[in-house]
C-alpha cells in the first residue's frame, strides 16, 4: 500500500517515535508498504527550522533528505494535479501546508497518515 506521511508523524517517527500510534509504527516499518514524503512536508520544516519553531541537528533539507533515504521512503513532488485538486477543497483545514497534503493524497488515491484530526473531515482515507 502507498501512504502519504504526514509531517509531524515523520518528525515523529525520526525523533520521538514514542509519540506514533501502534498502527501508524505498524505502516511505517512494513516493508511491503510505499511510503511517501511531500516536498511539501519538506518545504513546511524548512520555514519551522528558519522561525526557530523547530530545532534540528544540521541543515532542514540534509536532515530530511538523510532521514528519508534511511526510512526506505519516497519523494513525492508538488505537481499540477495536486495544485489543481486544491480548487473546490473545503477550508475544514486553514494550514496550507496540510491542505496541500489532502490534495496530495487525493490526486493519488493513498491515505494520509496523521493524527490530526481536522485532516479527517476530508474525504480523505486517514490512517493513525
Amino acid at each position: 500500500m502507498k501512504v502519504l506521511v504526514d509531517t509531524h508523524a515523520f518528525l515523529w517517527w525520526t525523533s520521538q517515535p514514542t509519540s506514533l500510534s501502534r498502527r501508524a509504527k505498524s505502516v511505517m516499518t512494513n516493508p511491503e508498504n510505499t511510503l511517501l514524503f511531500s516536498v511539501a512536508s519538506l518545504w513546511e520544516i524548512i520555514i519551522k527550522s528558519e522561525t526557530q519553531r523547530l530545532r534540528l541537528p544540521f541543515s532542514p533539507v540534509e536532515y530530511v533528505r538523510s532521514r528519508v533515504e534511511h526510512c526506505a521512503m519516497q519523494f513525492l513532488p508538488i505537481g499540477l494535479h495536486h495544485v489543481a485538486a486544491l480548487e473546490g477543497l473545503p477550508w475544514h483545514h486553514r494550514d496550507p501546508f496540510d491542505r496541500l497534503l489532502v490534495a496530495q493524497a487525493l490526486a493519488e488515491g493513498v491515505p494520509i497518515l496523521t493524527s490530526d484530526e481536522q485532516i479527517q473531515a476530508y474525504p480523505v482515507q486517514n490512517i493513525w
